[in-house]
């Protein structure tokens, strides 16, 4: 199997070089061969062959064409069980060591900076876990995406609404894209649960701020996606983008697109930054030596080319994705905002997408000791929010310790203005980003 890989891995590797006509007979090679290796190495097939943007394959009976699975919804009276079997058939381009992912850097989540930080030609050699890896809800079982289908489209759609059309895979009409480190995985959670609205199964897809799974195509793109009805919102999240995004590919996926950034106290969320990229670390058992202040600090003064830093200026990610798209395409709101009120929070976003009303007082509650509004075990959709009664782990709100007297008065300084500037253009009013 191991030399089976190497030559579909070389035959990939070349193809992903090249381009034109060249490029395609590569592509047609590898799939010849990958079906020579189908008795040894099914998913190593699928891998290649999902690589073809013009692909037709079967998988159960349903037919796929451009990624695109059709299936007919429950008004034609096909059970969930014709499909659900079949999601799980689909996993395999979640497969971190695919061998599409020529680059070495991109096998796991935390050495996907070295790969950014090249393509980005980012100086700070002390680069952070873009991917906003967070450990619990990536612990979720493989079947969750079955439980998900079955709560979504068989108790709440038949009770609340009724959809019609076809369930398939479509690109995303929604994008949380930053910021890091302000409450994203709160938002997208929470969103999760209107029946308009439906998440992708990752946790985070890294398309548009991956070059190589952006050579991979749409088709990969749209496998990430959930299964919708047309009324429905496919999205995702990935904070990433905000920072390091290829704005351009997501305009050119789509100009209409709704985009969602949620931003929080840039003070804050450099200590944040530190303890999450400390976990990242631990969890991959990788020494880091690095400090807060080592980052942060050049002798008596702030470096501002640390990354816990400069990821904090807002204003100069939201004037690039401005380029592209107007100020009625986003929705921009505090994390305090969402942390204290997020009921109100919620159905402004219903206003904002024009889906129907479904936020209230019932459906959140506060768990006095967490500290946190929590989802109502009647919204509960899978069994993460299960395991925690709604709420999220006890890690999203730990204590920051205390740092060196003098470094967050540098920081509030430094920021001050360019916190003014994104406050103005966001509409979002005076902000109370103090110590």
């Amino acid at each position: 199997m191991i030399h089976e890989k190497g030559i579909l891995r070389t035959v990939m590797t070349t193809a992903f070089f090249r381009s034109g006509k060249f490029k395609l007979l590569l592509l047609f090679i590898a799939v010849t061969l990958s079906v020579y290796f189908l008795d040894t190495n099914d998913e190593l097939t699928a891998s290649v062959q999902t690589y073809s943007i013009k692909e037709q394959n079967s998988i159960g009976g349903d037919e796929i064409k451009n990624g695109k699975k059709t299936i007919q919804d429950d008004e034609n009276n096909i059970p969930l069980s014709h499909y659900e079997d079949n999601i799980q058939k689909e996993n395999f381009i979640e497969d971190r060591n695919n061998i599409l992912f020529v680059h070495d850097e991109l096998k796991s989540d935390d050495d996907n900076d070295e790969a950014m930080k090249s393509v980005h030609q980012i100086k700070n050699d002390d680069i952070d876990d873009e991917n906003d890896y967070d450990e619990d809800e990536n612990n979720e079982d493989d079947n969750d995406e079955k439980s998900f289908y079955r709560s979504q489209h068989e108790n709440d759609i038949k009770q609340t609404f009724k959809f019609k059309g076809i369930l398939e895979k479509r690109l995303p009409k929604f994008i949380i894209i930053g910021v890091h480190k302000c409450g994203t995985m709160a938002l997208a959670t929470f969103l999760s649960i209107h029946p308009y609205m439906v998440r992708s199964r990752a946790h985070e897809v890294h398309y548009f701020d991956n070059f190589t799974r952006q050579a991979m195509g749409l088709n990969y793109y749209l496998n990430q996606m959930p299964y919708t009805y047309p009324s429905q919102i496919p999205f995702e999240k990935t904070p990433a983008y905000f920072d390091f995004g290829n704005i351009k590919a997501i305009y050119e996926m789509n100009k209409n697109i709704k985009l969602g950034v949620i931003a929080c106290n840039p003070i804050k969320r450099v200590m944040s930054h530190h303890l999450n990229k400390l976990k990242a670390k631990e969890r991959l058992n990788k020494q880091f030596n690095g400090t807060y202040e080592s980052c942060v600090m050049n002798g008596d003064k702030l470096n501002t080319d640390c990354i816990y830093i400069t990821r904090g200026l807002y204003i100069e990610h939201l004037t690039r994705y401005m380029e592209y798209f107007p100020r009625e395409n986003f929705f921009i709101i505090k994390s305090e905002d969402l942390r204290y009120t997020p009921v109100a929070v919620l159905q402004k976003f219903e206003k904002f997408m024009n889906i129907p009303k479904f936020f209230n007082n019932d459906t959140l509650y506060y768990n006095n000791t967490m500290n946190q509004f929590c989802i109502n075990k009647p919204y509960w959709k899978n069994p993460y929010m299960e395991l925690n009664r709604g709420c999220f782990p006890e890690h999203k709100n730990r204590v920051h310790p205390q740092v060196r007297e003098g470094i967050p008065e540098l920081l509030l300084e430094y920021y001050k203005p360019y916190n003014e500037k994104f406050a103005e253009i966001a509409g979002l009013g005076k902000l109370d980003w103090g110590l």
